[in-house]
């Protein structure tokens, strides 16, 4: 083999490790804790993240209790409260302010035992993010164990749910 195949075999699987890298930065079967039988799962579509451009999500609610969850929904990107922190614990948000979605139509869901909830996100990594590494997670509010026509059963068995964590990289 002379010097430059073996150049270019070098280089391609270099290009070949890093496109695996990129290609599943979260398996669909991770999933943060889980909160009264109910469990969250966030994807990545890359874990490299460009300051100013979108970043494609695939966030997963699966219900593994008897009981029946419900949850409101208005825009995926204000439900799902997505964050990035870095190694100084500092928190950045990436979804929108949840209290400025106003007064928008909410459509209520019933999650039954053993059913999940799958919902694709697309968001902009502000400009204000300093490059580097990062953990990114999410979170979505849920009720178990609640009438859902009595708002003060909602209240009392709320939950927040958190996702699995992804090591990400802003650039």
């Amino acid at each position: 083999m002379t010097s430059k195949t073996l150049s270019l075999v070098m280089i391609l699987m270099v290009e070949c490790s890093l496109r695996e890298a990129q290609a599943d930065p979260a398996a669909p079967e991770a999933w943060g804790p889980s909160d009264s039988g109910v469990v969250l799962s966030v994807q990545v579509a890359t874990n490299v993240l460009t300051r100013g451009s979108p970043v494609g999500l695939t966030i997963r609610v699966r219900n593994t209790s008897t009981n029946d969850v419900f949850f409101s929904e208005t825009d995926p990107k204000y439900d799902f409260q997505v964050f990035v922190r870095d190694g100084s614990g500092r928190l950045y948000r990436l979804s929108p302010d949840p209290s400025i979605q106003g007064g928008r139509n909410r459509l209520a869901h019933t999650l039954q035992s053993s059913e999940t909830y799958a919902q694709n996100v697309t968001l902009k990594v502000p400009d204000s993010i300093q490059p580097g590494d990062y953990t990114l997670t999410v979170e979505f509010r849920i009720h178990v164990n609640a009438n859902r026509n009595n708002p003060r059963d909602l209240d009392r068995y709320r939950h927040t749910l958190t996702s699995n964590a992804v090591s990400v990289v802003v650039r």
